[in-house]
């Protein structure tokens, strides 16, 4: 069985890294004011689909993903859900949560595993060290979040 370890999808990029990310199509996108070639280009609608990355994955006889997200693309939970759904033997997904601002994190973790099931949660660990003030990984809040995981 051949693994694709690390797969980024999603249906629109509502992304956020201090400034708001967008996609122009063609593989073009902005952050902020800046406009750059932020995707392959063949995303021609700025989409990264489940479908178009599964036709991909058969080519190359790659069985299964491992699809990650990014504050980047934007929080895909919902698409993500639905690829799932839809696709349980090709894609085990990651939530994203808000590790950004970790007042409510154990309550947002609950919401997003119950609402929709994840059995991973992405943590862009550098964006933490880039706050102001720092965000560290021991702090009680994040800490809650990752008993809670050990728990499930």
């Amino acid at each position: 069985m051949i693994i694709d370890t690390h797969m980024h999808l999603w249906d629109r990029v509502t992304g956020d890294t201090g400034e708001p990310v967008r996609s122009l199509g063609n593989g073009m996108i902005t952050i902020g004011d800046q406009k750059m070639l932020g995707m392959p280009p063949y995303l021609t609608d700025g989409r990264a689909s489940c479908e178009m990355f599964m036709s991909f994955m058969d080519a190359a006889g790659v069985d299964a993903a491992v699809v990650t997200q990014e504050y980047l693309d934007g929080n895909q939970n919902e698409y993500l859900a639905g690829v799932k759904k839809e696709h349980p033997g090709r894609f085990f997904v990651h939530g994203l949560l808000e590790f950004r601002r970790p007042d409510g994190l154990a309550d947002e973790f609950q919401e997003v595993t119950e609402r929709y099931g994840f059995r991973g949660i992405k943590l862009p660990a550098g964006y933490l060290a880039e706050a102001d003030p720092r965000i560290h990984l021991t702090d009680s809040r994040i800490m809650a979040v990752f008993e809670q995981m050990e728990k499930l």
